[in-house]
């Protein structure tokens, strides 16, 4: 396929996919963020009009009275990163109509929707579930994460933030939660929940004499309607024939407080003996303890943890990258800090906010769908859209040491993740079964950008490596997806664990080969080690034969000015000027002696004399040069413009006389080989 034209296909796709985004409140942080601001001017509007004499519905002077009593603070990241506070946000706004709203406020508004809050719901059993967080604490909106000891030691308790008073769930939020557990299947969590509204309950009436006491002015769920829905539930796990007759035997009764009582005490042991199941289509179990530990702030570093400084291409000889080696054997993945800069960050956001849509999966037809199994927002951003994108698309190429540009790198994917936003583990490239998308490409790595600190949660971890990685602010994580051999690298598989706290953006830079023009045209995988390695083989020739010897002709001018201007030298390093000095001259003699060392007549020697003879010819022209210049010092009258003038021209001089004499031996010495026939 021509590559214009899978450009082409490329962008219909992006029309399409943006045409239909089921998004909603819930699959961004950032679209919570913008309705935390709009609230307040809905709630301003409705107050102006009220004291202007206006009348407005019940529900509205509910929603206004509730936010005066929810809303002190002013920072909208206090509302909209804590999956609690963000639940009431989304519960307020969803109780008032949107024609109402529009009419009061003169503009077009969105609300949330009914799936807006059942997602959010949906977000608070996920967190507490994969977090192990405590119920009770969660109810007074406070982060607790358990972390049961496979020892018999104490649990660890990691308080992640504390309680909030005004932002605590009744027993008609925990009961409407567990009903939408029920609704998705996790029927273990809505045991949990229901359970908790029980003991609410229960601690309101103070006594259990009170639990078949039907009092009509008391708000929220009866007691009869929430055990007889936990013992459905319980049913649905495991069948309790106790329970069964129990329920039975209530009937249509309204009032049976000996029945319900009974019941009660069935369905205590029948929750004592459930135990979470465990879900077999993914490492489960690995996947939740590798996110909690990714909330840890203590854990300890991996023993075989390297960092370095790396110079993968020439354009960071002056400033290196910083690479975090994490996994080093087959897959490669490494974490580059400080790798894109605030100003880039924002502008990617901006550019982002405009065009998000709900992130789509990859079917097993190859196709997109919609998916529980990932709950964020992405936005398409092409590198020709902006030069400051396209100088951070050439970082990735340089860094990589891979062809960027398109049909061979990706569109850049901008992503916001929901309230609990998460991804569960999954691989990059595409399977045998599903049809290459679009460009008939294949992804060989991944770069992943990291735009924004995680309070809690939110890191990547591979869950066949073991391995967590943190959401650290302007850091990236690298990945292969192909082996060498162009086999899958299904040690590749990663999760994007759920935001406990916090707002999590990334920037998916994903990189394809043309796996059919390899194999047909015989052509050469990229070189994808470069990714983890100071130099590929080629980078490092290069390096060392022609960017050291640039370096020592510069340091060899320079130098010349420590001899003829000593004073001049003297007062621009003061203290330091000796080790500017002796570094200057160690510089030369290394990129003289390389460039020797690499030239056709030397390199025609073996290793030994060839180090010998650009260890020669190095020490002698250096030498012989200050030799000269400390001759001619005596000569030129004392001026340190003219010296340094002197100095500068004289070093070019002998460099070009050097380099034309040695080029003119080279050429003699091929022109006298015998042709071969």
């Amino acid at each position: 396929m021509d590559p214009s034209f899978r450009v082409v296909l490329y962008v219909l796709f992006l029309a399409m996919f943006y045409s239909v985004t089921d998004a909603g409140f819930f699959s961004a942080v950032a679209r919570l963020e913008k309705l935390v601001q709009e609230e307040r001017e809905i709630v301003a509007a409705v107050k102006q009009h009220i004291q202007n004499g206006g009348k407005v519905s019940a529900d509205m002077k509910r929603y206004v009275d509730s936010f005066d009593d929810n809303n002190t603070v002013p920072e909208p990241d206090y509302i909209a990163h804590h999956p609690v506070r963000a639940y009431f946000l989304i519960k307020r706004l969803s109780k008032i109509t949107l024609s109402e709203t529009k009419k009061l406020t003169g503009k077009e508004v969105q609300l949330p929707t009914v799936e807006d809050l059942h997602m959010t719901a949906l977000a608070l059993i996920v967190l507490q579930d994969v977090y192990s967080l405590d119920m009770r604490s969660l109810v007074q909106g406070q982060l607790v994460m358990v972390s049961q000891s496979t020892n018999g030691a104490e649990p660890q308790i990691t308080e992640i933030c504390g309680k909030d008073p005004t932002f605590t769930l009744d027993p008609s939020d925990t009961y409407y939660i567990g009903e939408v557990a029920c609704k998705e299947n996790k029927f273990y969590q809505a045991v949990l929940w229901f359970n908790l509204t029980l003991e609410i309950m229960r601690e309101k009436e103070k006594s259990l004499l009170k639990i078949g006491d039907e009092q009509t002015d008391r708000p929220g769920p009866r007691m009869r309607d929430v055990l007889l829905k936990l013992a459905d539930t319980v049913q649905k796990i495991k069948w309790d024939r106790d329970v069964f007759m129990a329920v039975s035997k209530l009937g249509a009764k309204k009032t049976n407080a000996e029945g319900l009582s009974h019941l009660s005490n069935l369905l205590e042991n029948a929750i004592s003996s459930l135990s979470k199941p465990i879900r077999t289509e993914i490492p489960h179990i690995n996947y939740e303890n590798l996110c909690r530990l990714g909330v840890l702030k203590n854990r300890a570093p991996h023993p075989t943890l390297t960092c370095r400084y790396v110079r993968p291409n020439p354009y960071f000889y002056l400033s290196p990258a910083k690479m975090e080696l994490l996994h080093e054997r087959s897959p490669l993945v490494a974490l580059y800090h400080d790798v894109i800069t605030d100003k880039e960050v924002n502008k990617m956001k901006d550019i982002a906010l405009r065009r998000m849509g709900r992130s789509p999966v990859v079917a097993d037809d190859g196709g997109e769908m919609f998916s529980r199994t990932r709950v964020s927002e992405t936005g398409w951003i092409f590198d020709t859209e902006h030069p400051m994108i396209a100088k951070l698309s050439r970082r990735v190429g340089y860094i990589t040491g891979l062809d960027v540009n398109l049909p061979y790198g990706e569109a850049f994917q901008v992503l916001n993740y929901g309230l609990g936003g998460f991804y569960e583990p999954h691989v990059d490239y595409f399977r045998d079964e599903q049809p290459v998308l679009l460009t008939n490409g294949q992804r060989i790595a991944t770069f992943l950008f990291y735009l924004s600190d995680v309070k809690a949660g939110g890191a990547t971890v591979f869950t066949r490596l073991n391995l967590t990685v943190p959401a650290v602010k302007n850091s990236a994580v690298v990945f292969h997806d192909l082996k060498k051999s162009l086999a899958f690298e299904q040690d590749s598989e990663h999760a994007g664990c759920p935001v406990l706290m916090g707002s999590k953006w990334n920037i998916m830079a994903a990189l394809l080969a043309f796996v059919g023009d390899i194999l047909t045209k015989n052509r050469q995988l990229p070189n994808i080690n470069a990714i983890g390695n100071p130099f590929s083989e080629r980078q490092l020739e290069r390096f060392c034969f022609h960017h050291v010897p640039v370096i020592g002709a510069l340091s060899y001018s320079a130098f010349s000015t420590n001899i003829l201007a000593y004073k001049a030298f003297d007062e621009l390093f003061t203290s330091r000027h000796l080790v500017v000095a002796n570094c200057l001259l160690l510089n030369s003699h290394l990129g003289i002696g390389l460039y020797l060392f690499n030239t056709p007549t030397i390199r025609a020697a073996n290793t030994r004399w060839r180090v010998a003879w650009s260890v020669y010819g190095s020490a002698m022209f250096n030498f012989g040069s200050i030799l000269l210049w400390a001759t001619v010092k005596e000569i030129i009258p004392e001026h340190a413009v003219l010296r340094v003038g002197f100095g500068v021209l004289s070093s070019v001089c002998f460099l070009l006389v050097g380099k034309k004499y040695l080029d003119h031996v080279d050429t003699k010495l091929a022109k006298s080989k015998p042709k071969q026939k």
